[in-house]
């Protein structure tokens, strides 16, 4: 798993199979053939980047647009949405 973060954490708090960075090359990361899904706020250039890259999306809409993109996204079949005011370990794993 690889996240972009901007604040950094110290590698022994996280998990192996988890590493964050302050920046992502986010369409190199789409376009690898290992990738298999990118979790997102799903603003409209992180939406279409997906959807270029046929990587599937689990949208987290944080802002008014991003919940129409989000609904946009499931609508047409490219991934899900989940609410942000409703998560839960066990919603994600």
């Amino acid at each position: 798993i690889l996240m972009n973060f901007p604040v950094e954490y110290p590698p022994h708090l996280l998990p192996p199979n988890i590493r964050i960075y302050p920046w992502v090359p986010i369409q190199d990361v789409l376009g690898h053939p290992q990738t298999r899904a990118f979790v997102s706020h799903c603003g409209f250039a992180s939406m279409m980047e997906s959807v270029y890259h046929a990587v599937p999306m689990v949208a987290v809409p944080i802002y008014f647009e991003q919940a129409d993109l989000a609904q946009r996204v499931v609508d047409r079949g490219y991934g899900l949405a989940l609410d942000k005011f409703h998560l839960t370990p066990a919603l994600v794993t």
